[in-house]
């Protein structure tokens, strides 16, 4: 009698153990959790990293993060059409005046470009990182340094460390009318944001590793509870 409970103890145990490991597995594939969004409108073209918006309503969604950048998607008034996806950087140094959206403006010129935007919620602006030859474009027009993906590409595959991507120093003919930080300053200002959107990637990004061992495991914990159940039901027999 004795070994008859136990077993059957061992079997609901091994049985509630397969279970929990299916939890798991559900709860580990549900990556693609709610994020912060803005609703812009645009009221002349506007140069965002890669592209141009043209007149209109936009909604940008943060989805994640990785290697200190906060990654930006861009739809149309709708959320159903993706328009770019980029990178942007949780910089506090940035003063916002209360405004949701920064632009860029060149001195003797009307052309816009996006400089960051303050998410609902969040403390700081997230301030957009350009391709390396945009960035070192905008960065020598508006007399500052700017976050610059490092490359061709507004969202390259491999991204670079964000407090250590900037645009090119000005030169001797450009004089800055504020010096950008320091990466090690830029570092140190953002720890903490830093800390905070990397925990979020953990639920937001989507996972790389498979599945198939959790899989597996589940087969092996259901199959042994199952001969476990027939042992327990032939004794009892």
């Amino acid at each position: 009698m004795k070994a008859r409970r136990t077993l059957a103890i061992l079997a609901t145990a091994v049985l509630c153990g397969a279970g929990l490991v299916a939890s798991a597995v559900r709860a580990d594939g549900d990556v693609d959790g709610p994020g912060k969004k803005a609703t812009v409108a645009v009221q002349a073209p506007m140069e965002v990293p890669g592209t141009v918006l043209n007149p209109g309503s936009y909604v940008f969604k943060q989805s994640g993060s990785q290697s200190g950048w906060t990654i930006v998607q861009i739809f149309d008034s709708t959320e159903s059409n993706l328009i770019t996806t980029v990178l942007a950087y949780s910089n506090p140094k940035l003063s916002t005046n209360g405004q949701t959206v920064m632009t860029y403006t060149a001195p003797g010129s009307n052309a816009q470009t996006l400089e960051a935007v303050t998410f609902p919620g969040d403390t700081a602006p997230d301030q957009f990182a350009y391709p390396a030859a945009e960035a070192d474009r905008i960065g020598a027009a508006n007399r500052t340094r700017i976050p610059s993906t490092g490359t061709n590409d507004a969202y390259p595959s491999s991204l670079p460390d964000a407090a250590s991507s900037w645009s090119a120093p000005l030169t001797n003919n450009a004089v800055a009318a504020a010096p950008a930080p320091a990466p090690s300053q830029a570092m140190s200002a953002n720890a903490d944001a830093d800390a905070t959107t990397d925990a979020a990637a953990a639920r937001t990004l989507p996972q790389t590793a498979s599945a198939v061992p959790l899989v597996g495991l589940i087969g092996m914990f259901a199959l042994v509870g199952i001969v476990a159940l027939r042992k327990f039901a032939g004794a009892k027999a």
